[in-house]
């Protein structure tokens, strides 16, 4: 899926420790779906990404749409990955010193989607 290593890498890009401060934590609000949350990001999403974050569980869609607006409220950079994997798996992970976070690490792993023409 190297659509989804492209996405984490957007995603990366906009939420590195020297870009977190401009991400508006409203723009992730819960209001939003998280399509919409990652355009308004100012990414766009190909046919493929869309297409996989439609299989995605609703929970796991919504544990990271929380996950990012709290660290974009908290200005706590965020790196992600995707791995493969044979179920659909979030793993969040948040290192802290004196008591705040300081980064916070997202590990998502999922099965590789067939393409609707194959």
């Amino acid at each position: 899926m190297p659509q989804l290593v492209a996405l984490a890498a957007a995603l990366n890009d906009k939420f590195a420790p020297d870009k977190i401060q401009a991400v508006d934590p409203a723009t992730l609000a819960s209001e939003s779906d998280l399509f919409s949350a990652i355009e308004a990001l100012g990414i766009d999403l190909s046919d493929n990404e869309k297409t996989f974050l439609e299989a995605v569980p609703d929970g796991q869609k919504q544990a990271i749409q929380g996950a990012l607006q709290s660290a974009a409220a908290r200005n706590t950079p965020v790196m992600f990955a995707w791995v493969p994997g044979y179920d659909f798996e979030l793993r969040l992970f948040e290192a802290r010193e004196n008591g705040g976070a300081t980064s916070m690490t997202m590990i998502f792993s999922s099965p590789y989607l067939r393409s609707r023409t194959g």
